[in-house]
């Protein structure tokens, strides 16, 4: 049987630099998936992860 879909609304939800959020839709030991939103006039810092491998999407706005 497959897992229940998840969404924003059922993800578990984390807040960073005050305004930004992060919805985790995967969190297992060889994969995490984490749906990041950023508001404009915000910014990230420069970071890495332990991973194997790493994929980023930027979806429509404007970076800076």
């Amino acid at each position: 049987m497959a897992p229940d879909p998840i969404s924003r609304q059922t993800a578990r939800q984390s807040t960073w630099h005050e305004v930004c959020q992060a919805y985790h839709f995967v969190e297992r030991a060889d994969l995490t998936v984490v749906h990041e939103h950023m508001p404009p006039g915000t910014a990230g810092n420069p970071h890495s992860h332990q991973a194997r491998a790493s994929s980023s999407t930027s979806w429509p706005g404007r970076a800076r």
